[in-house]
């Protein structure tokens, strides 16, 4: 029987993904449409899509308690991990101001999951960094921004 002692709710976890959500949507419409910056953003739209979906899945999933098990969380921060590095890997890499994000779901494990998870979402986030400072596609300022 797994346990429940992080005290995780999962309607808090899909409240807060839904304020990354609404960001990250502003944050690509505006830059896109506003700045006229070149992003891939047909991509980043599906990435952040997909977050949607996964959340509105998660909106419906039968929890008797509404409590999420350790494993649970930390899957759920994981995708929000990888979902965030992806979007940084399209948008300018380690360059894009919004980088710093990465810590948020560190933040979240390291105040409630067993030190295991968040031992093993910390190298997950500092590869990405390391992969998204290496390898990313850059971004095509115009010269008048």
């Amino acid at each position: 029987m797994e346990s429940f002692s992080n005290n995780i709710l999962l309607s808090n976890l899909i409240k807060i993904r839904w304020i990354a959500i609404s960001g990250q949507l502003f944050a690509i419409l505006l830059v896109f449409f506003y700045f006229k910056i070149s992003i891939p953003v047909a991509a980043c739209l599906c990435i952040v899509f997909i977050s949607g979906s996964i959340n509105i899945y998660s909106l419906f999933t039968d929890k008797i308690n509404n409590y999420l098990s350790d494993k649970e969380a930390f899957y759920f921060l994981l995708f929000d991990t990888i979902q965030l590095g992806i979007l940084l890997y399209l948008t300018g890499g380690i360059y894009n101001p919004f980088s710093l994000l990465l810590i948020a779901p560190l933040i979240i494990s390291a105040s409630y999951l067993p030190i295991a998870y968040s031992i093993g979402l910390l190298f997950l986030s500092i590869s990405s960094v390391i992969l998204i400072s290496n390898f990313y596609l850059p971004i095509n300022w115009n010269e008048s921004f």
